[in-house]
């Protein structure tokens, strides 16, 4: 969700513990925040190791925005989850 609008969904999800696997379906307004996801991506698989200051400022700039995680039974996580966006159409995420 961004700011109450359904940007993306997550589906047919797979738990692959502690993070669960999904497709990734894009809707219309991802492109708003789709360049932060892509800075996510990059500090992720980043070969220079991890830098989690980094991927939490990251994460700040996306909550932000206003991106929200909204589960399966309504609840809506405004903070406190994460997504990884990958270019083959899936996602891994947790919460």
């Amino acid at each position: 969700m961004l700011r109450g609008d359904v940007i993306a969904r997550l589906e047919d999800v797979h738990p692959d513990m502690p993070w669960f696997e999904a497709n990734f379906v894009r809707g219309e307004g991802f492109e708003q925040v789709e360049s932060l996801f892509r800075e996510e991506r990059a500090l992720v698989d980043s070969g220079a190791g991890f830098d989690a200051d980094a991927w939490q400022a990251v994460w700040e700039k996306i909550y932000e925005a206003g991106v929200s995680l909204t589960l399966s039974d309504g609840t809506r996580m405004d903070r406190d989850f994460a997504v990884h966006v990958y270019d083959d159409g899936t996602a891994r995420f947790r919460y």
